[in-house]
């Protein structure tokens, strides 16, 4: 019944019947939890959508994002191609897509609003790439995000823009400083900085890390 339904679907060329067949596949692709698709349903299905995306109606698209977004059920590009979408789509896919490629991401940073660069602050990993272009990009909400997260890398260079910007902001200087106290790392990379006498350490960071 339900592969006579799907063929059925396959015959009729208007959207609403491509619609509903990526509809039925995503949900039963998604509710496949006994096992892990192969490498060969993961291309297949996500190959279907993409050949079909523009015909799609945007409740199929949040569909597809509210089952796999969180998932690596789906390749690259089709995460690629969801996280250009309208916030309401790309947001999941941002903040919690394991296949997401860094460039997209970095591409986002540059080019879309600060929410879209608060999702991608909150992931549970966030490489120093990403991390010094949202420093670049974002305003005091992003910065703080990546700050609180332990999963942010920051290289030397993120490290001293951090410094640049906490000079004129106390709301960032003690997110460092909380930062400091829950992150190692952290602490001790901030502590080589002001051993090089840093004219960008602030007095109070400093005092606090001696």
């Amino acid at each position: 019944m339900f592969r006579d339904r799907l063929e059925e679907l396959a015959r009729i060329k208007e959207p609403s019947a491509r619609s509903e067949l990526v509809r039925l596949l995503s949900a039963q692709y998604a509710d496949k939890l006994e096992r892990e698709p192969s490498d060969t349903e993961r291309f297949l299905f996500s190959s279907l959508v993409l050949d079909v995306f523009d015909q799609l109606d945007h409740s199929v698209r949040l569909d597809i994002v509210v089952r796999l977004a969180r998932t690596d059920r789906i390749t690259s590009a089709l995460a690629d191609r969801l996280a250009t979408e309208a916030f309401d789509l790309s947001e999941a896919i941002l903040e919690h897509s394991p296949v997401v490629t860094e460039e997209t991401l970095v591409d986002v940073v540059r080019n879309r609003t600060d929410r879209h660069r608060l999702a991608i602050a909150r992931r549970d990993k966030v490489p120093e790439k990403i991390v010094d272009a949202l420093i670049a990009r974002g305003a005091f909400p992003v910065i703080n995000a990546l700050v609180q997260n332990d999963g942010a890398q920051f290289a030397v260079r993120a490290m001293l823009a951090l410094l640049i910007l906490s000079n004129g902001d106390q709301r960032l200087l003690g997110a460092m400083a909380q930062r400091c106290i829950s992150d190692e790392e952290f602490r001790e990379d901030l502590r080589l900085v002001s051993q090089t006498d840093c004219p960008l350490m602030p007095a109070e960071l400093e005092k606090a890390l001696d």
